[in-house]
Formats: C-alpha cells, structure tokens, sequence
C-alpha cells in the first residue's frame, strides 16, 4: 500500500505532553500526503492509511469508538473523533503557562521565536492574541538593543511593527558579522589585567639599593622572548564578557606561538595566548571532531575590537591528548575563520608554558641581604632651623608585634640603630600594612 510514497510518513506521537499541538501537526502532515502523493487515494483507503500512522496506541482508542458500519468508511469521522479525544487532554491554564515562558534561544532567529509564539497562543484562547504575542516579544527577546527599541514605540507599537523592528535589527547584525568575517585576518583573545602596577618596598635609609624582580614567561625548557601581539590592549573586569578581535600587527610565521594538539582524536594546530583568558576552537576544527557531546550555552560572550558581538555556538569540555597526558578542557566554540586559541591557564596546565625566575637565578647576589650602593652620604642639617621633637605616636594593640619585628629585622640588618640618650631632632614613626600583612616602617618628616 505504502508503494510509491515519496517523503517521511506521518507518525502520531501519543505520550507527548502536548497531545493537542502534537496532533494539529500530526494532521497537518496526513493532509499534505493526502494532497500530494496519496491525492488518488479516496474514502476507506484514506481511513485505512490513517489507522496506520496513527499507531497501535491510536487503533486502541479506535476500538472504544462505537460507530456504524457507514461511518467507518467515512474519513472525517475518524478526524472528529480523534479530536474529541485530544480534546479531552487539552489543558487552557497549561497551555497559557508554556506561552508565558517562552524565552527567545540562544541560537533561534526571530522568526523562529515569533512563529512558535503564534502557535502557542492559539491554545490559550486570550481575548486579544495579538498582543499577547506582541508583549511576549519584548519581554522573551534575548537581545536588550531590540527590547529598548521596543519599548519606546509607545501606545502605538502593535505586533506587525514589533516583528518588523525585531526582524531588521537581526538582519542588519548578521551583514555586520558577514563583513567583518570578510576580513581574513588573525583572531586572539585580548589580554586582560596587564600592566599592573608593582608594589616595591623602598626602604628610607641612607645608603639603598632599589631593584625588580622579573618573570620571564617561557615555552617547554627554552627561554624566549614573549612575541608582541598588539600594542593595544584593554583592562577589564567585566567577567560576563571576553573579549576576542582581529589583530593588524604584520608579524612573521616565526614569531607565533603554535603547537599541534590532539582534541578528541583530532590533531588542531592551536596558536598560544598567554593572556587569553579561555579557549577558542573555530567552528570547522570542531566539526571535524564529529563529537556526540552536545554544545552547552556559553556563560560568557566573545566581543570583537570594535565591539561586535562574535557568534558562539556555545561551550564544550572536550579530552586533549599532549605528549601522552590527557586533560579535559573547556572551549568555546566560535563562528570565525581564524587560528584556534589555547589560553593561559590551559597553556600553563597541560606544561606548554612555565614561569622562571631567569634574573634572580643569574643575578643571585644582587637578591640577597639589603643591597647597598658603594660610599657614604653625609646629611647636612641648617643651623638655623629650630629642632622639633615629636612625642611618640599609639599603635594599635593589634600590630604592636608586628611592629616589633620589623624594627628588630631593621635593626640587624644596620637601617637603623638604637640610640638612648636625648637627640635635638625626634620624628614621629609612622606604620603602614602592605598587602600581604606585613608592616612598612616610615618616617613623617614633615616638621
């Protein structure tokens, strides 16, 4: 009977939650084989080809129908009787709630999520569907550009102009993204929190010797230079976005860091960013995998230089293989045409990066003890200036021994000496808690 069919048969699903949409679709698709490749089929054939999509579950709820042998042959009977009985499971109240909260996906365009908007609100039966439909719009948008846009059209604004403005604002932002992926150029994190400032203990004494201490970032055992990536870069910390955008700075084949790894048994040549702040896997490397891991809904957004919102398909924590050690690592997987990005953290994790102290090992001498430059500086004091001597100053219960052991390393280290007869000039000590807990020891010269 089925000889001849071309296209997927209908198939009534009965244990859906939704049996009253699940059967208009089920319907709408016997009524389009029965227009199309079945349009010859007349009166009991039609009922016969039904009982057969319908299923075992949908012939068992033929069988408590009590009809006449003239009513068995005809078609729309089967139709009324069937509908009569999802008509039953039909809930007003449920179907209301399912309208209410639906949210535009991450992925679905506005045309998707208006016309399913269409679709539920039939079964709610409201007065006014139309602005059911029409709020509901604004409120499950996900984008906030197009719900601003939307609510300030005031008493005016119906549901044509609202799928309008929403449909033209999605159209204009996928031709943005199609220029700007026009463009073949390099894709890197931008690095974020660099150039802070370092807090360095400056001891005021007569004789100092100041000096930093580096960190020198190096790939496997070999100590190189760190490549220059751009020359602009942001500060932000807005941990809700990630910031990804093409680089200009012409720079040789050389001077990138890449290396081949294996992502679910496919070998991706990754470029490395130390000051990425998460891993970046293009869509076709990710395809190529051909994973059953499915896309989670990324918790962060990827921004370009100009501020353009990059496409992310979602997240994926997917094994790595790297000189025979497997990690399990997090990507976001991105439309872009670019090199895939390994981030710091990851880079440091699976050993493809590692922190020396290159200076302090070379230079152990200038690390040890104070430090002090050769000669001794005389203070000259004007005789004519009156002496001030300051009474001493309460410190906090709290830091009193704290106190005592700075002046005690001081005193060892010859800062400072212990003086107990009377002086013409007493300055009032002033202590400082630096960040790590320790105290500093100055001196208000201010008198």
């Amino acid at each position: 009977m089925a000889d001849g069919i071309n296209g997927r048969t209908p198939c009534m699903n009965w244990d859906s939650g939704d049996l009253p949409g699940t059967w208009k679709a089920f319907k709408t698709h016997c009524e389009f084989m029965f227009q199309g490749p079945l349009k010859k089929k007349q009166g009991d054939e039609k009922c016969t080809y039904l009982m057969i999509w319908v299923g075992e579950k949908g012939r068992n709820v033929y069988s408590a129908w009590d009809m006449s042998a003239e009513d068995q042959k005809k078609f729309d009977k089967y139709y009324e009787n069937f509908e009569a009985y999802v008509k039953l499971k039909s809930n007003q109240v449920f179907s209301s709630y399912k309208f209410q909260c639906r949210l535009q996906k991450t992925n679905e365009t506005c045309e998707e999520f208006i016309t399913d908007l269409k679709v539920l609100v039939k079964d709610c039966q409201y007065a006014n569907p139309d602005r059911m439909v029409r709020d509901r719009i604004v409120i499950g948008t996900k984008s906030s550009k197009v719900k601003e846009k939307l609510i300030n059209e005031g008493s005016e604004f119906t549901l044509e102009k609202a799928s309008d403005i929403a449909r033209t604002y999605e159209l204009s932002q996928r031709q943005l993204q199609t220029m700007n992926i026009g463009e073949d150029q390099n894709v890197n994190i931008i690095r974020t929190n660099v150039n802070k400032v370092v807090d360095l203990d400056i001891n005021t004494t007569k004789q100092n010797y100041t000096y930093v201490r580096s960190v020198v970032m190096t790939i496997t055992q070999d100590v190189i230079a760190q490549p220059k990536v751009s020359s602009n870069y942001y500060d932000s910390s807005d941990s809700d976005t990630l910031f990804v955008g093409a680089l200009y700075n012409e720079k040789k084949e050389s001077d990138t860091w890449c290396e081949d790894i294996t992502v679910e048994n496919v070998s991706i040549n990754f470029q490395l960013d130390t000051g990425a702040r998460c891993n970046v896997l293009n869509r076709s490397d990710f395809r190529r995998m051909k994973t059953n891991n499915v896309l989670s809904k990324p918790d962060s957004s990827l921004n370009s230089f100009s501020g353009h919102n990059i496409e992310c398909d979602g997240r994926i924590t997917l094994p790595v293989t790297l000189k025979n050690q497997k990690h399990e690592v997090e990507f976001y997987v991105a439309n872009t045409k670019s090199q895939s990005v390994l981030g710091a953290a990851t880079c440091s994790e699976v050993g493809l990066i590692k922190r020396v102290y290159t200076l302090e090992a070379k230079y152990s001498d200038l690390f040890t003890g104070l430090g002090c430059l050769p000669g001794i500086h005389k203070i000259h004091v004007d005789d004519s200036s009156t002496p001030v001597v300051h009474p001493p100053r309460k410190v906090p219960v709290s830091l009193k021994s704290r106190i005592k052991t700075e002046l005690d390393r001081m005193l060892k280290l010859g800062v400072i000496v212990r003086h107990k007869e009377p002086t013409a000039w007493v300055d009032s000590m002033v202590t400082v808690v630096k960040s790590n807990g320790d105290v500093r020891i100055c001196i208000d010269l201010k008198d």
